[in-house]
This record gives structure tokens, C-alpha cells and sequence, in this order.
């Protein structure tokens, strides 16, 4: 039984492994940072961000989400990006990364709970340079 789980275990962990490995490949291969960047370049330079961060195991990284909304509309410039919760202890938080259209420089990439918040203009204020 314990081999079972042993090799249970071991799999998991290399089929983690490899999947990170493989999104970093797809990574470097789908951005072309010389044209500007668009929607679905933006959630792969989110989703690298949030994995190379300690809270990744916090957020869902296949719930990244382009948001298109009403306080999205006024930084046309930039894409916001947003990570789910795992947790329902959590699951008022976010993560947001912030990218710049022109460059895909990361303005900002942090928690936050969506609900306090309306706006982005904490964002955009010199202390989240």
C-alpha cells in the first residue's frame, strides 16, 4: 500500500513538474513583445508572474480573466488580468497583474480584494511603482 501511495506521489509530482516546464516553453515561444501585446499574451505574462511568486498556490491559474469593465475603460494603455481563490476562506481576494500594452512591463502584480476597491487608481499611484 505504501508503494502504491509512494508512486502516486512521485507522479503527481513530475506530472507538475513537467507541466510547469511546458507553459514556460510556451511562454517564450507565443510572445512577441515587438508588436505590442494582446489579450492572450497578457494572461501568459500573468500567469508567469503569479507562478514565480510564493502566494501562486493561493490562486487558480487557469481562472485568469481579461477584465473589461467599467474601471478597466479608463487605463487603455493597460490590461488587468485576475486570479481566482482556491480557498472559499480566500475567495474574496484576487490576484491582478497589471500590464503595460506597448512593452508588457508589469505595472503591478499583487493581491487584493475587488470588493473594497473600485477603481484602479491606487494602481496607477507612485507607491505600487
Amino acid at each position: 500500500m505504501r508503494r502504491v501511495i509512494y508512486i502516486a506521489l512521485v507522479s503527481l509530482f513530475v506530472v507538475g513538474c513537467s507541466s510547469i516546464v511546458s507553459f514556460k516553453k510556451k511562454y517564450s515561444e507565443e510572445i512577441d513583445f515587438s508588436n505590442g501585446i494582446n489579450a492572450t499574451e497578457a494572461v501568459l505574462i500573468a500567469k508567469k508572474q503569479l507562478i514565480s511568486t510564493d502566494v501562486r498556490r493561493k490562486y487558480i491559474l487557469k481562472s485568469a480573466k481579461v477584465l473589461y469593465g467599467y474601471y478597466e475603460r479608463r487605463y487603455k494603455q493597460y490590461w488587468f488580468v485576475r486570479f481566482d481563490a482556491r480557498s472559499f476562506d480566500e475567495s474574496f481576494w484576487s490576484y491582478l497583474v497589471v500590464i503595460d500594452k506597448a512593452t508588457g512591463d508589469i505595472r503591478f502584480a499583487g493581491e487584493y480584494v475587488p470588493l473594497e476597491v473600485f477603481g484602479y487608481d491606487w494602481v496607477f499611484d507612485n507607491t505600487n511603482k
